[in-house]
C-alpha cells in the first residue's frame, strides 16, 4: 500500500546534523517504493524530489559556541534554550504551528519523526500515526530540574494534551519506534513496535 509520509527531521544541531542526512535516505528509499514524501524543516534542508514545508529555523550559531551535550535530553535542550531555543515555548509554538500547517497542506498518512518534540503533539492534536527514531542515550537513567520542560508543557496544555514529567513519555506514545546499529552500540531491547536496522544508508 502506498502512502503519504511527512519528514520530520531533528532540527537541534545544524545542517549537517545526521538527521537532515538520514532523512536524504529515506526519502530516496520511500520514494523508491512507490510512497510520497514531504519534508517539515528550516530552508536549509530542502531536498530534491520531496515536497517542502518550512518550519522555524534556530539561529544560527557557531559549532564551538554549542553547550556540551548534558546528561539528560531533557537538559541538553534547555541548556540550549538561549540560543536555539529549542524547548522554549515561542520555539516549538511556532514549530508545531509550522508542522500543523504542513500536515493540513500535504494530508500525510503516517508522520515519520527524526526527532522533533512538535512532532509527537502534532500526531495527537491530528490523530495520525507517528513513527519514532530512537537512540540508546535517549533512555539512561538521568537527573533534571523540572523547570527544562515548562515549555513543552504550556504547549501541551494549550493543545489540551496531558502533562508530562519526562519526554520519555512522548516517546512511548509513537505507534512504531526504530533505531540503527547493533545491539552493543544501541543498547536498547526490541519488541513488536521497536525495530532495528543495520545502516542509515539506503544502500545497506
Amino acid at each position: 500500500m502506498y502512502m503519504r509520509i511527512l519528514l520530520v527531521p531533528d532540527t537541534s544541531r545544524s545542517n549537517a546534523n545526521a538527521s537532515f542526512l538520514l532523512a536524504k535516505s529515506l526519502v530516496r528509499i520511500l520514494r523508491d517504493r512507490g510512497h510520497k514524501t514531504a519534508l517539515c524543516a528550516p530552508p536549509y534542508a530542502k531536498l530534491r524530489n520531496c515536497a517542502f514545508y518550512r518550519a522555524p529555523e534556530p539561529p544560527s550559531i557557531f559549532p564551538f559556541l554549542l553547550p556540551a551535550q548534558a546528561e539528560a535530553v531533557e537538559t541538553d535542550l534547555y541548556r540550549q534554550k538561549n540560543s536555539s531555543k529549542l524547548s522554549s515555548y515561542p520555539f516549538l509554538r511556532a514549530d508545531l504551528d509550522a508542522l500543523q500547517s504542513a500536515i493540513k497542506r500535504f494530508q500525510p498518512d503516517l508522520l515519520l519523526d527524526l526527532g522533533r518534540i512538535s512532532t509527537a503533539i502534532a500526531a495527537r492534536t491530528q490523530h495520525l500515526p507517528r513513527c519514532l527514531l530512537i537512540f540508546a542515550a535517549q533512555y539512561r537513567p538521568a537527573h533534571f530540574q523540572g523547570k527544562t520542560l515548562n515549555g513543552v508543557n504550556r504547549l501541551l496544555s494549550e493543545e489540551k494534551l496531558e502533562q508530562i514529567l519526562r519526554l520519555e513519555t512522548l516517546r512511548e506514545e509513537a505507534d512504531m519506534q526504530f533505531m540503527f546499529g547493533p545491539a552493543t552500540v544501541q543498547n536498547i531491547d526490541e519488541n513488536e513496535r521497536r525495530l532495528r536496522y543495520g545502516s542509515m544508508e539506503a544502500e545497506r
